[in-house]
């Protein structure tokens, strides 16, 4: 909807822009692989640490609040967890792909739907990848103002006001998290 109002009424907004589409997507589009130079090293490898800690700790704490809302006599095995995350994110990086994590959003949204199997997870990556070969030229059409709108529709969804009240009476540091979230998100922005 957004995109054709844009499209219509001849709006200037911002959109999401050129990207790669077909096969090229998947690849680094014909172009070698250049290593980066000795001296950016150290510089790589800290950013590579902060990714590689956040993404394992966003799949712990994924998988440990999965647990909680979905009690079986199945637990996640925390050591699994992380190689095949680990197996995943080279398998991405093989194919010049962004770092991979466990989100709290599918999984709840699969919790909530009592599914059992792995079938929503291939759906959706089957999904994504038709997109990207096939969309990626219709999706550089979107407002990015309409993405925005859905992100903070989401993250407003997933702030229950009774569970910032549990915890605030429960223990008040837990509140931490939320308070630095909302505040970053605020001033930072969604992209940092």
């Amino acid at each position: 909807g957004a995109t054709a109002a844009s499209r219509v009424f001849g709006l200037d907004v911002a959109t999401v822009g050129q990207l790669p589409s077909g096969w090229e997507a998947f690849g680094q589009g014909g172009q070698p692989i250049i290593m980066p130079p000795v001296e950016a090293l150290p510089s790589l490898l800290t950013t590579a640490s902060l990714i590689f800690a956040m993404t394992s700790v966003e799949t712990l704490l994924s998988c440990t609040a999965l647990d909680k809302m979905r009690p079986t006599s199945y637990k996640h095995s925390p050591d699994q967890e992380l190689i095949g995350q680990g197996l995943a994110n080279c398998t991405a990086a093989a194919f010049a792909g962004m770092p991979v994590t466990a989100v709290i959003a599918r999984s709840s949204l699969n919790a909530k739907l009592q599914a059992n199997t792995r079938l929503p997870a291939l759906v959706q990556s089957a999904f994504v990848f038709s997109s990207v070969t096939f969309l990626s030229d219709h999706i550089s059409t979107i407002p990015l103002p309409a993405l925005s709108g859905m992100l903070i529709t989401t993250g407003i969804g997933m702030l229950t006001p009774p569970e910032l009240r549990h915890c605030y009476a429960v223990q008040r540091t837990d509140l931490l998290p939320y308070i630095a979230t909302a505040g970053g998100m605020l001033t930072q922005g969604l992209a940092e």
